[in-house]
């Protein structure tokens, strides 16, 4: 299964809804395996939108100021952006007031301008913060990011 099938699948069993792209994107420092060449914000995506066992929804959380990916939630309102031209049903956006994109190349253009600077500077995990009107970022926690997702993939296989 791949990392962030299990990250998503973990955070969703402890009640909790999805994940931040950087947040998923940094965990990938914590793969057990030495030759797992590391995803971007592009490469997570179209792996999202292609390879998926469960349809996967990107949307705003409230709680954190910033959009996050999480399993579906069926009540969630959606739509599937195309890929390349054509249909695909594995990777949904909620319907809201931040149009992302039609297209998943022009979600990817904008989350990639979104969370570079996060990204660079390893800030991986968003604060809730919902008083603010913007994600405030922070590194992984020792007590509670970290040990999350090590023990996540303590159920990859190589």
């Amino acid at each position: 299964m791949k990392y962030w099938k299990i990250l998503l699948k973990e955070q969703r069993d402890k009640g909790k809804s999805g994940l931040s792209i950087p947040f998923i994107i940094g965990s990938q420092a914590y793969l057990p395996f030495k030759n797992h060449s590391k995803q971007s914000i592009s490469e997570l995506l179209i792996d999202i939108s292609q390879n998926n066992s469960f349809e996967t929804s990107l949307r705003y959380c409230m709680n954190t100021q910033t959009l996050i990916l999480e399993v579906r939630k069926t009540k969630n309102a959606v739509y599937f952006p195309k890929y390349k031209g054509n249909e695909q049903k594995n990777l949904s956006v909620a319907i809201s007031f931040d149009n992302l994109g039609e297209s998943i190349e022009e979600i990817i253009k904008e989350l990639e301008d979104r969370f570079k600077e996060p990204i660079d500077k390893q800030l991986f995990s968003a604060e809730p913060n919902s008083d603010k009107r913007t994600a405030v970022w922070r590194k992984y926690t020792d007590y509670e990011d970290i040990p999350f997702i090590t023990n996540s993939f303590k159920k990859l296989k190589n």
